[in-house]
């Protein structure tokens, strides 16, 4: 099977078992689940967690082929979202701005769940210099954007050595919020508050695998064998990176950390949500 059409395969895999696209009729922006608790935007770039520069070897083994080869790269430091954006922090970008927000997913809006639903392109705007972003740049004063790809792996590794996942080589379940347990379903997202299944890196980032898929700032690419330092992706492309798995996931591969997935910017998931990065300072 060519790579290309092994991507093919797996997107539409994805997009068949782990998405419930959302419906196109939106509702107010007050609509949805009466407010649980606020993180607000000015709270979350607060709690930006600092990770150190380094090189590590991105990509996995060769039964997940869209990651391979594994090759080195560095990275300059960065900052990473302690947690997803929550579902009240986009309420409140609705409000600001005066957008509405999506149809609630099958479990309602609850503000410390993380935000799903946007697409790529309502987060980052069709050219990555608008949506979501550019709003909480200008709120802050800080530039606010997705992470890559590979700040996002490396994130995930506790910027540190390889590993399978973010605690280590074997998978844990009462390490994240998945579907694993035999006979249970997780039916949906979990706060980004919680004490439990909540796995935080050496960094303090938490949630980097289960709740939600996150989108990444790439366009979908090929690895080769060359190290590289800081890389973004291609220019242009037709699908997004995603990473992480997510909340309806029960197969332990989605979680580790190099698993990789795409998906079109315009797509609209109840399984996919996202997180912010910031330049070191």
């Amino acid at each position: 099977m060519s790579l290309r059409k092994g991507l093919s395969t797996r997107r539409q895999f994805l997009q068949s078992t782990l998405s419930v696209s959302l419906a196109a009729t939106l509702a107010g922006c007050g609509g949805g689940k009466a407010p649980t608790s606020r993180l607000t935007l000015e709270t979350y770039v607060t709690r930006l967690r600092s990770i150190p520069a380094g090189t590590f070897q991105m990509g996995g083994d060769s039964l997940s082929y869209l990651a391979i080869p594994v090759h080195p790269v560095m990275l300059s430091a960065f900052r990473l979202g302690e947690t997803p954006v929550t579902v009240g922090m986009w309420r409140d970008y609705c409000d600001a701005s005066g957008k509405q927000m999506p149809a609630a997913p099958t479990w309602g809006w609850q503000d410390d769940h993380p935000m799903v639903g946007p697409s790529w392109v309502e987060i980052a705007g069709d050219d990555g210099t608008g949506g979501f972003c550019a709003w909480a740049s200008a709120r802050t004063g800080i530039a606010l954007r997705l992470p890559t790809e590979a700040q996002w792996e490396y994130a995930a590794r506790g910027a540190g050595p390889g590993k399978l996942y973010p605690w280590g080589d074997t998978f844990d379940v009462e390490a994240l919020w998945c579907s694993r347990l035999e006979g249970w379903d997780a039916g949906g997202t979990a706060a980004v508050t919680r004490t439990q299944r909540n796995f935080a890196t050496a960094q303090g980032v938490k949630d980097l695998v289960g709740n939600t898929w996150e989108w990444c700032s790439d366009w979908e690419s090929f690895f080769t064998e060359d190290p590289v330092s800081d890389p973004v992706g291609p220019a242009t492309g037709q699908y997004k990176q995603v990473r992480g798995g997510c909340f309806a996931d029960n197969f332990e591969r989605w979680f580790q950390v190099h698993t990789r997935h795409v998906m079109p910017p315009t797509y609209n998931s109840q399984t996919i949500g996202f997180r912010l990065a910031a330049p070191a300072s």
